[in-house]
């Protein structure tokens, strides 16, 4: 038995600001599970987290899984 038998992911590209986009989609289409990256485009050495990650960190109405984008985060 294969990984993804049986399972259905769906994956969506959103245009806009991210948090913005995201909140939006979600209120239409809540999924059982949300992966999003620990950063965006614009990470400075003294965040932890992002402002996207740390929102929806906080408002998702759904399972969350934050990742990181390499080792070092």
């Amino acid at each position: 038995m294969g990984l993804t038998e049986g399972i259905e992911v769906k994956s969506t590209l959103l245009a806009g600001k991210a948090y913005d986009e995201i909140e939006k989609y979600l209120d239409k289409e809540p999924p059982s599970l949300l992966v999003v990256s620990r950063f965006g485009a614009h990470k400075t050495d003294e965040q932890d987290i992002g402002n996207t990650a740390e929102n929806l960190l906080r408002l998702a109405p759904c399972n969350l899984l934050i990742t990181g984008s390499s080792p070092a985060d």
